[in-house]
């Protein structure tokens, strides 16, 4: 099955362990450090509520048309990539799905200290969960190119996909023994963390991207806090990735800024909604909006797959990589007025060399 196939289920094109596992609050993408990604979820599942897709409504609401925001696996797995300490076992598993074979090459105690490096953060090849680069830190690491990065981050989003499909199938240990209703709360939580990492592309703390195409230009390291500075060396200086507002005077991105969803001060944008004042969705920032068209489309992509997956537990996997592979290099929310072929989360258009920042102490 092919991309194409599907444009017409993706609307509102245009820039505009178990089911004990609980809801927490999220950090990369943040509505002023308290959770964030749920909001683009919910208003992503919300729009998807009118399309004109019968089983699209359905598969992520109910018969009737309703969808439980607060209580649903996508927002759960969306917030465990920001807090894995949360779920060590949800972790482990998208640690083993990140790492692929490599993790079977660790020993137990190798394989705690990366899961206890991935809860503080600080581990450099999780980062690419948030669709950024490697830990910069006080030894002067270097970060791996922004090309190699993206690809990381796409194969994070692809794997993580296809296992949740698999879980949903009955094809997983975890989920054999499960109902076809636990079977799809389950897969739920695989889909929302990709989708996780689908939406920090979208954060300026996270990535650059060209402010006519939208199409990547930069991805930024993670740098966890320490006090230093930038000095003059022979590595080119990109985004960071940090906590510090001061610094994006040398190129950072700081989460206390680029990491937010909402405008603030923005209260005309607020409705109304069962007793309860609540901000629309024209209250997000430009690129959440952005980030909200771009999972709502993500989502509707998948439902095929994943309908046909619970029903006759049966993945059809190369027709399901192949669908992703163009979603990930060839979808654009707005293909009309783009100026590039490339696709809005393409890494075509990066940067493939080596070194990229470097951080020196005083």
């Amino acid at each position: 099955m092919k991309l194409a196939f599907f444009q017409k289920h993706l609307s509102f094109l245009g820039l505009a362990c178990f089911l004990s596992w609980g809801a927490a609050p999220a950090q990369a993408f943040s509505s002023y450090l308290v959770p964030g990604h749920e909001y683009l979820t919910k208003f992503a599942l919300a729009r998807l509520q009118s399309s004109d897709d019968k089983l699209t409504r359905v598969f992520y609401g109910d018969y009737v048309g309703g969808v439980n925001y607060l209580s649903h696996p996508l927002a759960y797995g969306n917030v465990v990539n920001d807090f894995p300490q949360l779920d060590p076992t949800l972790t482990k598993i998208l640690i083993r799905i990140l790492l692929g074979p490599e993790w079977g090459d660790f020993t137990i105690q190798e394989q705690e200290r990366f899961i206890a490096a991935t809860i503080n953060h600080s581990e450099p090849r999780s980062q690419v969960m948030h669709f950024t680069r490697n830990y910069l830190g006080q030894s002067q690491q270097q970060a791996v190119s922004a090309k190699a990065s993206c690809l990381l981050s796409q194969n994070f989003i692809k794997n993580t996909v296809v296992y949740g499909t698999e879980v949903m199938a009955g094809q997983q240990i975890i989920s054999q023994n499960l109902d076809r209703y636990q079977r799809k709360q389950l897969g739920f939580k695989f889909i929302g963390a990709a989708l996780h990492t689908v939406q920090d592309s979208f954060a300026p703390a996270h990535t650059k991207r060209d402010p006519n195409t939208f199409s990547l230009t930069d991805i930024c390291s993670f740098r966890y806090p320490y006090f230093g500075r930038n000095q003059i060396s022979m590595y080119s200086v990109g985004c960071v990735h940090t906590i510090f507002p001061g610094d994006r005077n040398f190129g950072g991105g700081s989460v206390l800024k680029d990491d937010q969803i909402w405008y603030r001060g923005q209260n005309h944008c607020q409705i109304e909604r069962n007793g309860r004042i609540e901000k629309s969705f024209a209250c997000l920032t430009d690129q959440s909006q952005l980030a909200t068209i771009v999972s709502q489309d993500f989502l509707a992509l998948l439902v095929p797959f994943l309908d046909q997956a619970l029903r006759k537990q049966i993945v059809a996997h190369q027709d399901l990589t192949t669908t992703l592979e163009e979603f990930l290099n060839v979808y654009h929310p707005r293909p009309v007025n783009s100026l590039t072929v490339q696709g809005i989360m393409a890494c075509d258009g990066l940067g493939d060399f080596a070194p990229h920042t470097r951080f020196e102490n005083y």
